[in-house]
């Protein structure tokens, strides 16, 4: 299972960064269920950089996150349309934040 999705970075100065994140397994699974557009995330994963050219030659870049770990914050639907609290829900590794 694979889930592709854009999260927003934002600045202080209201502007924001958008990164694409693609998820794996069990975490792709969660995404795919309670990820929603708004949804607040925190994503622990590798940077990727992806280079192409295109139709004209021109030389092209983006940065990709691997994720390997995304934990929804605050609230985001269930399966059933109810909302349910999922603050600080570890759908990605086992393993726990070092901190």
């Amino acid at each position: 299972k694979v889930v592709r999705f854009t999260v927003a970075v934002n600045r202080y100065n209201g502007d924001a960064d958008f990164f694409k994140v693609t998820t794996f397994d069990k975490t792709a699974e969660a995404c795919e269920i309670y990820l929603v557009k708004g949804s607040k995330v925190a994503v622990e994963g590798r940077l990727t950089q992806n280079k192409w050219e295109d139709a004209e030659g021109n030389k092209k870049s983006s940065i990709e996150i691997s994720a390997n770990r995304v934990d929804f914050v605050g609230r985001a639907p269930n399966a059933n349309n109810n909302q349910a609290e999922l603050v600080g829900s570890n759908f990605g590794s086992d393993d726990d934040i070092p901190f």
